[in-house]
């Protein structure tokens, strides 16, 4: 059988054009690989072209490691159309486990049934229940490629293998928003705009959303496959239609439903977005698309940079928090706060946040102080670095993982007391924030305090020193216009990227399958990303040697310039 494939495969390459099908008569290939247990299956594998050999040996690669519950490393030059052959396999995978655990289920209710009347309801009701539990078991695939242009890319190549398919694609409220106002803002100050109006009611576009989903005469699913673009032509709407549904919440409803989920590379690897998501990650199949970028992007993701100027924003946010909680503890009888906006501004809190004081938020400030000035004398005691800037102060220092935890145990902060500092940052930033939406003070743009305690807390949290190096130095970021940024600061590096995927691991995902056209030497990514990949593909060309020829130019083209 796979000889034969192999022939109609080559067959296919030899002719002179290759040419795009309508879907009822699109091409389908059946594709058999072994599972785990040695036992033959077989898949129909849909394809909007006549498939080279190369693409159906890709397929046939990737469908093998989803099958078996293995990772595969497929590597396939330029122009072998990988990202058409990656949604193909996927796809025709994930729909015959769901036709198979539906098929699984209506045996074992027939089984149990006696009797031509039995049989009869327990089909009936094994089907309705199958429906559901087919499309429960069925993995979910999640597609992850670099950047948002990218996956455009992706839900083009998707609208052109099946229109049908139920897809959703994830994006910040930035790419997402269709609130007329909220959309204009940016970061922390667009997020805590669309929460307020979430949480009183006030967005339509949510509202719309939630009426649509209660209503069962309503389908998501109708208008096929979407991109950011059309969800928030949907969500802003046309003509009589001039509300719809909101995008950003709406792309992330339709997670527990969808067949394939499509998001950049930061939602896949930032633990904090993936706890935000209702993904069905056990036995999922991830796909990474241009994935020779993965181990920069892992490791990336691990690493933070407290630079001088961020750290001096913290601490102006902490003594903000204290004084905003000053005011709003204001007992006096002119106090300039109402009863009703003390309870509007704890709204949200936890029980540990609402036993915060005004001296917590004084105090969180002074130790602030305390990490600003222990950064800035490690750099001026640490030898200058090589090339640095000669009128800098600062030197550098780099030490092992360990160091960074010493550091904060000078300022008292360690694994019996980070969570405290946490909570009083996480908390500050809220008052700050709450208290610039109730009484009549700048709004607040940015959340500094919030980012450093999410990075505390990682840190302390899964304790794993010996994947990073801490440095202390002057800033190695530029500006936009490519002047260096000024003064110290505290880094903590990861040189690990496979610390970054066990998060995913650890949720039992099915298999993972790493696409690109460079991922040679494949044995050092795989040793990277501390994965096991026993499914390995390095795919040829389609170009073939005869439609190619090399040689050398030894003159101009007039022949009186010679070339040496």
């Amino acid at each position: 059988h796979a000889r034969h494939l192999r022939a109609l495969a080559g067959a296919c390459r030899r002719t002179r054009h290759r040419t795009s099908v309508c879907v009822d008569t699109m091409p389908s290939y059946a594709i058999s690989v072994a599972d785990a247990n040695g036992e033959t299956r077989t898949f129909d594998v849909s394809f909007p072209f006549t498939a080279y050999e190369c693409q159906v040996v890709f397929m046939e690669r990737a469908l093998a490691a989803m099958v078996r519950g293995e990772s595969a490393l497929l590597e396939s030059p330029t122009g072998t159309g990988k990202t058409l052959c990656l949604l193909a396999a996927t796809l025709a995978f994930v729909r015959e486990e769901k036709r198979r655990g539906s098929r699984q289920k209506v045996d074992g209710r027939m089984d149990g049934a006696s009797g031509v009347a039995s049989a009869l309801d327990a089909t009936a009701a094994a089907m309705a229940e199958a429906a559901s539990a087919g499309a429960s078991r069925a993995p979910v695939i999640i597609y992850a490629t670099r950047t948002h242009s990218q996956v455009d890319q992706v839900i083009r190549e998707l609208k052109l293998l099946d229109g049908t398919a139920k897809s959703t694609v994830l994006a910040s409220r930035q790419h997402l928003c269709a609130h007329k106002s909220v959309r204009e803002l940016k970061g922390a100050e667009q997020n805590q705009a669309c929460s307020n109006l979430v949480r009183n009611h006030g967005c339509g576009h949510r509202t719309e959303l939630e009426r649509l989903w209660r209503d069962p005469s309503k389908s998501f699913w109708s208008d096929g496959v979407q991109d950011i673009e059309d969800l928030v032509g949907r969500g802003v709407g046309t003509g009589s239609k001039s509300r719809g549904p909101c995008p950003f919440y709406l792309s992330r409803f339709k997670c527990g439903e969808a067949e394939i989920i499509l998001m950049p590379y930061n939602y896949l690897l930032d633990e904090s977005v993936q706890l935000g998501l209702e993904i069905k990650w056990k036995d999922a199949v991830i796909v990474v698309d241009e994935a020779h970028n993965l181990e920069s992007s892992a490791a990336d993701s691990m690493s933070y940079t407290l630079t001088a100027g961020k750290l001096a924003k913290a601490i102006d946010e902490a003594r903000r928090a204290y004084e905003t909680k000053l005011t709003m503890d204001d007992t006096s009888m002119d106090g300039i706060v109402s009863e009703e906006e003390k309870k509007a501004m704890m709204l949200g809190f936890d029980p540990e946040e609402m036993a915060m004081k005004a001296a917590d938020f004084q105090t969180l400030a002074g130790v602030l102080v305390q990490l600003e000035t222990r950064i800035d004398e490690e750099c001026r005691a640490a030898p200058k670095p090589t090339g640095g800037d000669p009128s800098s102060q600062h030197g550098e220092r780099v030490e092992d993982g360990q160091f960074i935890y010493k550091i904060f145990n000078d300022l008292n902060v360690n694994v019996n007391t980070y969570q405290t500092f946490v909570t009083m940052m996480k908390c500050a930033a809220k008052t700050v924030v709450r208290g610039s939406e109730i009484m009549s003070q700048p709004k607040q743009r940015e959340t500094p305090l919030m980012e450093i305690a999410k990075f505390v807390e990682r840190i302390f949290k899964k304790k794993q020193p010996q994947f990073f190096v801490t440095r202390v130095g002057p800033d190695t970021d530029t500006f936009r216009s490519g002047r260096k940024k000024a003064g110290p600061s505290l880094s903590y590096w990861c040189f690990f990227p496979g610390l970054c995927l066990q998060s995913l691991t650890e949720k039992g995902v099915g298999s993972f399958l790493l696409a690109s056209g460079t991922l040679s030497p494949m044995d050092s990514f795989a040793h990277e990303l501390a994965l096991d990949f026993p499914v390995r593909l390095e795919n040829p060309h389609v170009i073939q040697s005869n439609q190619v020829w090399g040689g050398i130019v030894t003159c101009g083209p007039n022949g009186n310039v010679q070339l040496n």
